[in-house]
């Protein structure tokens, strides 16, 4: 199944958010699978399953370019990091479609109850949709930005969507597809986030936030580089995640921590690898300053964690 990317939440024994199980090309999809839809362009065979796959904006099954590549992880005693490319997924040589340019996502699991996604979706060629889906239980609302949804033993799950800056974000009920689907299987809905007017390069930046019944949603907000390496990142609940823009080396950064963050999770950098932190305090936030060379080093995954008052 087209599932490269996927990850799921379970949470006090309930699922807040999996992928749909079942035996078909359209519960296979990968829009099904908790990931990103990338369109490509028309495949040279435009029937059976190829047909399902192009126009949904799914990974390509049986005939893609390649395994997904886990590329980064850390398994820490209180996150999880992981960085993985599913170009290769996404294109078909063997059907002529090989329009997608790169697709990978950065995901890192602080425990127990938060868990931030970026991902990068870039095409070759123009007006192709880009989609973030994260499949449900149970309906969701949502407000402004921010999705909620609560689980049949009353636990909630709440999605904050930070980017794209121009994008739509809907719930759906999620399809019949007749007897694809499997039995009991507990997916209802889902959440589509799209990119507006189809962006030849888009990131997609989402929070989800696991809460007992009656909690609040923690505010998530966008921070991003002003200089150095680029890099979007998300503070929520006084830590703060940055991930690169882009996949490739790094020579520096410099960002803005809002008023009240403490902890920083820093992706993208060498692993095992010394840095220097610096901090200034600049119009109410902490300014920070990362550079090559230091005390502080970085974990196995190229993490860089790191705590300030």
């Amino acid at each position: 199944q087209a599932d490269g990317n996927m990850f799921e939440f379970y949470r006090k024994g309930e699922w807040l958010t999996k992928n749909r199980v079942g035996y078909g090309w359209n519960v296979g999809s990968t829009d099904y699978k908790n990931s990103t839809a990338i369109h490509n362009i028309t495949p040279a065979h435009n029937y059976d399953y190829r047909n399902i796959n192009w126009t949904r904006g799914s990974q390509w099954n049986y005939v893609n370019d390649g395994d997904g590549q886990i590329l980064a992880k850390t398994f820490a005693d209180n996150y999880i990091y992981l960085l993985g490319d599913a170009t290769g997924l996404y294109n078909s040589t063997y059907e002529g479609a090989t329009d997608v340019a790169h697709a990978s996502r950065s995901i890192i699991w602080l425990k127990p109850d938060f868990i931030v996604v970026y991902d990068r979706a870039v095409s070759k060629s123009p007006n192709q949709f880009k989609r973030f889906w994260l499949n449900l239980p149970a309906n969701a609302s949502i407000s402004g930005r921010v999705a909620a949804m609560t689980t049949e033993k009353g636990q909630q799950l709440f999605v904050s969507s930070l980017l794209p800056a121009t994008s739509t974000m809907a719930v759906e009920a999620a399809e019949t597809l007749g007897s694809e689907p499997a039995d009991a299987d507990l997916i209802k809905y889902r959440i589509k986030v799209e990119a507006t007017n189809n962006p030849l390069s888009a990131r997609f930046l989402h929070v989800l936030q696991g809460a007992d019944a009656g909690a609040s949603a923690d505010a998530a907000a966008l921070v991003q580089s002003i200089s150095g390496n680029s890099y979007d990142g998300a503070a929520i609940n006084g830590k703060l995640v940055m991930f690169p823009k882009d996949i490739g080396s790094f020579t520096g950064l410099t960002y803005d921590a809002p008023a009240g963050t403490y902890a920083h999770y820093v992706a993208g950098l060498s692993p095992n690898t010394n840095y220097t932190v610096a901090f200034s305090l600049v119009d109410g936030k902490t300014r920070v300053a990362i550079s090559p060379g230091g005390s502080i080093t970085s974990d196995s995954g190229g993490v860089l964690v790191f705590t300030h008052d």
